[in-house]
């Protein structure tokens, strides 16, 4: 991550965060050659969507900006 310490900040100043990277994203950047390093306590979702729709049935509200 480009910005390992304002994301640390992030999760300091709200301790409810997550962060969430998409597996298949993931597996495309392997695929090019990236090498991906994941900050510590960052959790892996098989996909965006898969995420999202999980989200939704907790009883999340999906907002478009």
């Amino acid at each position: 991550s480009p910005f390992p310490t304002r994301l640390a900040a992030m999760r300091a100043a709200y301790p409810g965060v997550t962060l969430v990277a998409c597996n298949q994203s993931i597996d495309r950047l392997r695929e090019k050659g990236v090498v991906v390093r994941l900050l510590p306590g960052v959790e892996v979702a098989p996909s965006a969507l898969d995420q999202v729709v999980k989200r939704l049935q907790g009883g999340w509200a999906y907002v478009r900006a």
